[in-house]
């Protein structure tokens, strides 16, 4: 998508997983990709260096640390009202995972998900508190407590109000099944 708009010279990718930036690097010409450690700082990056930065489906999955440790780093590297979009896992994600659970049948990427906020009432109370939610799982290249399921509500986001503006906050996107986003500006 970004490569109709912006020339590829001018966009940076980064990923803990070697592979899937070996894989990027084969198949989409003329980007920057970095492969990183999952925990900042990105050397590569120099201080207020971009205008717009996107994290699609990372904030679904990284616990609170790295959170705040990534939202530093954004801070960091990006320009004065700069724009940040990013996505996480929706409210509606705690009650989705309720129905895996009742169903008998599911696809093999589902059989973790059926673990995670077992306890409804719980993860609800937690999330609507303005609690980030976690479930840790594993996987990728990161640790079991780094990487698994996670719900940030958009009351969350007002911790990083020093650095960051919140311009709105998508409860759920209208295309991505359970899946929230907000967007905010460089202050």
């Amino acid at each position: 998508m970004w490569l109709k708009m912006i020339p590829g010279e001018n966009i940076y990718a980064v990923d803990p997983m070697e592979e899937m930036i070996n894989l990027c690097k084969n198949t989409i010409p003329r980007v920057n990709f970095y492969h990183t450690n999952p925990a900042p700082p990105i050397s590569a990056f120099q201080d207020d260096m971009f205008d717009f930065l996107t994290a699609y489906s990372v904030f679904s999955h990284l616990n609170e640390n790295f959170v705040n440790l990534w939202f530093s780093e954004f801070s960091r590297f990006m320009k004065k009202d700069g724009l940040l979009f990013v996505t996480t896992r929706s409210r509606s994600f705690i009650k989705h995972l309720q129905s895996l659970r009742e169903q008998n049948e599911y696809a093999d990427y589902e059989i973790g998900l059926r673990d995670c906020f077992v306890d409804l009432e719980t993860a609800f109370a937690e999330y609507d508190k303005g609690n980030i939610i976690h479930h840790p799982f594993g996987g990728g290249t990161s640790s079991n407590s780094l990487y698994g399921e996670t719900c940030i509500p958009e009351s969350y986001f007002s911790k990083y109000k020093q650095d960051f503006e919140v311009l709105d906050f998508v409860p759920q996107m209208k295309y991505e099944n359970n899946q929230a986003c907000v967007i905010m500006r460089k202050k």
